[in-house]
């Protein structure tokens, strides 16, 4: 055990003086890693306002829009106005990656549908920016979507199976055979089920009829045309009425009593 320990007196610590290094001092100057290069005025256009509704697809790349130039175009598009549901049709191109056994079985399909839903946008935080003329024009989002691709229009009448074919043929000749029904009367006193919440705006949209839109490709010249609305007509100054107390209190965090939180607790 002797071995295992050594004696304090054997013990030899060095100690040696620190570098000195010398340390410039911080000023404002050196806060100048990401320089301001250029300014250039920033407008608000309202040419088009309460009309921008931003369609995006999170399952298609960047790099692969849908649009004419790519053989991808939207053929067709179409909403529900209350219910804010929107679909587009777009071609499934079959000369890459496509299995032409399963294009069979499903009699050709030849495009895919996106399906999503509008929601609205707050207009002061989400908008659309156009760089012109070393200018910015600034127009609000009404609503934003998320389209996805949808199989509610693959059912069960495209699928060629003789089984399911035999079993509809069965159900629709039993509907047709007389039955016996027995009469029930209620009181109108008694609760009928009804829908509410989510289960009540799901069945609103499946009721609701869609209304065909037009859609114009990215490319055409009735699009640009449009664009050319994004820009500020009137570039008039914009004076701001928020003053400095104000901007400060809306981004601070709200102050919490500590005495009314803790009783609160208890």
């Amino acid at each position: 055990m002797s071995d295992l320990f050594v004696p304090d007196e054997d013990v030899e610590v060095k100690t040696e003086d620190a570098m000195d290094v010398d340390v410039a001092p911080v000023t404002e100057h050196d806060d100048q890693d990401d320089p301001i290069v250029k300014e250039f005025p920033v407008f608000f256009s309202t040419r088009l306002a309460g009309n921008i509704h931003l369609y995006q697809y999170p399952a298609r790349s960047v790099d692969s829009p849908y649009t004419s130039s790519h053989a991808t175009g939207i053929t067709e598009s179409r909403i529900k106005k209350e219910s804010g549901v929107v679909e587009v049709d777009v071609p499934v191109p079959t000369d890459r990656c496509y299995d032409q056994a399963k294009g069979t079985q499903w009699k050709n399909i030849d495009n895919q549908t996106l399906k999503g839903h509008l929601v609205e946008s707050n207009p002061q935080e989400n908008m659309v920016g156009v760089f012109k003329n070393n200018e910015l024009h600034l127009n609000p989002i009404v609503s934003t979507a998320l389209l996805r691709p949808s199989f509610d229009h693959v059912n069960q009448e495209n699928i060629k199976d003789p089984a399911a074919a035999a079993a509809a043929k069965r159900t629709a000749q039993n509907a047709n055979e007389p039955k016996a029904i027995q009469m029930t009367v209620k009181s109108s006193s008694e609760q009928t089920p009804r829908f509410s919440g989510a289960l009540l705006a799901v069945k609103k949209a499946e009721d609701e009829e869609f209304v065909t839109l037009q859609w114009r490709d990215r490319d055409q010249e009735d699009t640009w045309d449009v664009g050319e609305l994004l820009t500020a007509e009137k570039k008039d100054k914009l004076e701001c009425s928020t003053t400095r107390d104000e901007y400060l209190e809306a981004i601070s965090v709200p102050y919490v009593d500590p005495v009314t939180m803790a009783a609160r607790c208890l």
